[in-house]
């Protein structure tokens, strides 16, 4: 039973548009959310780096590793924005193997007290799959109940690797609303070149995925602060949700250095399809860095297969302090 599950799971990540690469933390994992948050900092640069190990109690875990770089930078009296991401995803033992390298660029405007920003990356996909593990619906063994590689296949066509070229667009607005409410809205357009995308050496093109989400922050007379944030994603006939809540409790840095700790919940499903999963997040703002720790308890149909065990995911962010004289006074909220 096993091995039909893990067959089934290793087809949806090859044969259906599914979904992208993406984490729980997503506010945390910037240049992958939106291209629009390259340099959208106040700080010189800064760098993130995301983990994710999923389905653990189902033979070997699926794991996801993802670092970005972004800054700021002056040219001609003008501040623009440029950033490099990198991600590998490894389903299962290693049978399909994704790595995606994008350079990013981005521009911010102040315009009515609203702070917009743009960006776009490009970039390298390649992905590859071990055939040698594989095996195949018409190598199922009726008497023993199991796959068996000895058998003969005719699904012989499949390619072991394969690249193209990645292009993503994103915007986003910010805005001050008041003194205690911050809000900001992001769009993002995931590979507007439709690339070609088949191990069967077929012409398939990946079909483009968007992205909007909502954010507003409201500071409490308390000095803490209530986040909640709403992501929607949708690729193909995949369709995806996010809902999230978060606390933010600031403490004094004189005594722990630590400047804030946070937590929060988020419930993932599918808009039109099954419940997935809740999401638990708890994390700090300890000197220049950002730590977020979250684990995902899955409720879809896969629970009993997964022991409703869904995904870990350790998110770590470094800002640099502010040099440059050239600022651009943002009022924004970040995490």
């Amino acid at each position: 039973m096993r091995q039909i599950c893990l067959f089934f799971f290793l087809l949806i990540g090859l044969l259906s548009y599914g979904q992208d690469i993406h984490f729980s933390q997503y506010f945390l994992s910037p240049l992958s959310y939106n291209p629009a948050n390259t340099g959208d900092i106040n700080e010189d640069f800064r760098v993130a780096g995301n983990f994710r190990t999923q389905w653990r109690a189902i033979d070997k875990p699926y794991q996801s590793t993802g670092v970005s770089f972004d800054q700021q930078t002056i040219f001609k009296n003008r501040l623009f924005n440029v950033g490099a991401y990198f991600v590998n995803d490894q389903s299962g033992d290693g049978r399909l193997n994704i790595n995606k390298f994008l350079l990013s660029g981005g521009y911010n405007h102040s315009f009515m007290g609203v702070n917009w920003s743009g960006g776009i990356q490009a970039g390298l996909v390649s992905k590859s799959l071990s055939k040698d593990n594989l095996t195949f619906p018409d190598q199922f063994n009726m008497a023993t109940g199991t796959f068996d590689p000895s058998l003969a296949t005719g699904d012989q066509n499949l390619l072991a690797n394969l690249n193209f070229l990645d292009v993503n667009l994103g915007f986003s607005a910010a805005k001050k609303v008041t003194e205690k409410l911050f809000a900001k809205a992001h769009v993002g357009l995931f590979h507007v070149n439709y690339p070609k995308e088949s191990f069967l050496n077929e012409i398939n093109r990946l079909p483009m995925r968007t992205m909007w989400s909502t954010q507003g922050v409201y500071q409490l007379p308390t000095k803490s602060k209530v986040a909640l944030n709403i992501l929607s994603m949708y690729h193909a006939k995949a369709k995806e949700s996010v809902w999230n809540a978060m606390y933010l409790v600031p403490v004094n840095p004189d005594k722990m250095k630590v400047k804030e700790v946070f937590g929060g919940l988020s419930y993932r499903d599918g808009l039109v399809r099954n419940n997935d999963s809740f999401i638990l997040n708890i994390g700090s703002v300890y000197k220049n860095y950002t730590i977020g720790v979250s684990y995902d308890v899955n409720v879809s149909d896969l629970r009993a297969s997964t022991k409703m065990r869904g995904a870990l995911e350790i998110a770590i962010i470094y800002k640099s302090l502010n040099s440059l004289t050239f600022g651009k006074g943002l009022p924004c909220e970040r995490f």
